[in-house]
């Protein structure tokens, strides 16, 4: 998964957690012509779902398993950034706090990614793209 951050920080992607992947993306697929993007696994129930004719991945859809701090059954919004953790510092130093700490994003990504939550109490993912 690539995102341009171009040097700032974006919006990449959004996903769920639910307790019925199968279920939740019939109906996406449905509703929004989303479909399931057969070259990239994630975890054992989750999937990446994309437009019809799209290159980039528009959401994933994760099982129910570990949700990082967040109740299924809603939609995070990740953002890209250069630094993980210098935005993880600034977070604290704002007064927001890491709800879920930094960590690879899998065996297979070596990128990093992270939960944050903000003073209001809003909770987003930030990801770290390894770029090489």
């Amino acid at each position: 998964m690539a995102f341009d951050t171009n040097n700032g920080a974006v919006f990449g992607i959004i996903e769920m957690h639910t307790r019925e992947p199968a279920r939740t993306k019939a109906f996406y697929s449905h509703v929004l012509g989303w479909q399931e993007s057969p070259e990239v696994l994630v975890g054992e129930d989750g999937f990446f779902m994309m437009r019809q004719g799209g290159s980039n991945p528009e959401a994933t859809i994760l099982g129910a398993g570990d949700t990082r701090g967040v109740p299924t059954g809603q939609w995070i919004p990740q953002i890209a950034v250069d630094d993980i953790r210098a935005v993880t510092a600034k977070c604290v130093e704002a007064g927001g706090e890491i709800v879920a700490e930094i960590t690879q994003v899998s065996n297979d990504d070596p990128g990093l990614m992270c939960r944050i939550r903000d003073p209001e109490g809003a909770v987003l993912g930030l990801i770290q793209v390894v770029k090489g």
